[in-house]
């Protein structure tokens, strides 16, 4: 049960950094285009 509660809390964790990660990689996109 534990475990289960980790995962899913990493996941919505991760989320918004991936959000984050993916803006950095288009802007970086942007800039050399």
């Amino acid at each position: 049960m534990k475990k289960m509660q980790n995962t899913r809390s990493q996941k919505k964790n991760l989320q918004p950094y991936g959000m984050i990660l993916f803006l950095a990689i288009y802007t970086v996109i942007l800039i050399n285009s």
